[in-house]
């Protein structure tokens, strides 16, 4: 998979799914992920629907010396091999913004 290109789109499904699609920009391919879990659950994976994949998993660490000191959330995001770290990375962000944003 390339990097994202397109812009990322978050579709809430309920508390604990959320559907994330985007576009190839070099094959013009769709992809769908699914993120399975909950954020105050401390754990989700991120699955791609079309393999059955698991292809990353985001922890979240509560409470810890950086969070008490600066306020900010850590987050630990395992990639499968072969993930595009880029497409990972807007994902965790784009769920953290909506939790910020009291979507989640």
């Amino acid at each position: 998979m390339t990097a994202l290109a397109a812009p990322l789109t978050t579709n809430p499904v309920g508390a604990t799914n959320s559907d994330v699609t985007f576009t190839d920009p070099t094959t013009g391919q769709n992809y769908l992920l699914v993120i399975k879990g909950d954020m105050l659950a401390h754990s989700v994976n991120i699955v791609d629907v079309a393999t059955g994949f698991t292809v990353a998993v985001m922890t979240r660490q509560w409470l810890n010396k950086t969070q008490l000191i600066t306020g900010r959330q850590t987050y630990v995001v395992t990639i499968a091999p072969g993930m595009d770290m880029l497409i990972v990375a807007a994902v965790v962000i784009a769920m953290d913004e909506r939790r910020n944003d009291g979507g989640a």
